[in-house]
């Protein structure tokens, strides 16, 4: 009577085969948190651009006859009206809250003129994670630039 083997797979072939779909699934939960931690501070720089260029905008138009800023507080971003934050009128806030793990440094607080919109010296701040980092400028003129 002769033996049959049947075609199947050996151990070591099926621990060879494991082993590499785990490299391959590690390799792709490192690319997914850096492109997430990209994602992250893109955001948050975005949504900072989106609020100054609403100040800005509002203190061109005059609304409500003030001037109109930003400031970055440790977890909000804090849309106001008045010449500064701390002389500001604090029921027309508008609150953001963002995501602390973003490093912000530079400037805190933007204050844009009343009807024109100018800044009285130019502004820089940083948003940084990591090693990533990314600058938002803001001339005299009142041109924001990220």
């Amino acid at each position: 009577m002769k033996t049959r083997l049947l075609p199947g797979l050996t151990l070591i072939e099926v621990l060879i085969v494991i082993g590499i779909v785990a490299a391959l699934a590690s390799i792709g939960i490192f690319v997914s948190m850096n492109l997430y931690h990209g994602y992250t501070l893109v955001s948050q720089r975005d949504q900072l651009v989106t609020l100054m260029q609403k100040a800005r905008s509002q203190s061109l138009y005059n609304t409500n006859q003030a001037s109109h800023g930003i400031y970055i507080a440790p977890t909000q971003f804090i849309l106001f009206q008045g010449g500064s934050y701390l002389t500001r009128t604090p029921s027309y806030d508008e609150i953001v809250e963002r995501d602390p793990v973003i490093i912000v440094s530079g400037h805190s607080e933007v204050v844009f003129e009343q009807l024109n919109a100018k800044l009285p010296t130019p502004v820089s701040i940083t948003l940084a994670q990591d090693s990533r980092s990314m600058s938002i400028i803001i001339n005299k003129e009142g041109a924001i630039i990220f």
